[in-house]
């Protein structure tokens, strides 16, 4: 389950990146961890992990 932390960063993540052409394309929880795969639009030979702990900060 998300922390409100975490959940409040995913919403951030989620708005800014079509702002700079990227997409979530995945989401997982595994333990205390949040991991959120993203891409850019016009390439999907450059993903990008953002990992984020209970505490909301990125890793």
């Amino acid at each position: 389950m998300l922390s409100e932390l975490q959940w409040d960063r995913l919403c951030n993540l989620i708005n800014g990146l079509p702002q700079i052409d990227w997409y979530v394309y995945q989401v997982e929880i595994s333990g205390e961890y949040l991991y959120i795969h993203t891409r850019s639009i016009f390439s999907s030979d450059n993903p990008i992990l953002f990992i984020i702990n209970a505490e909301g900060d990125f890793i």
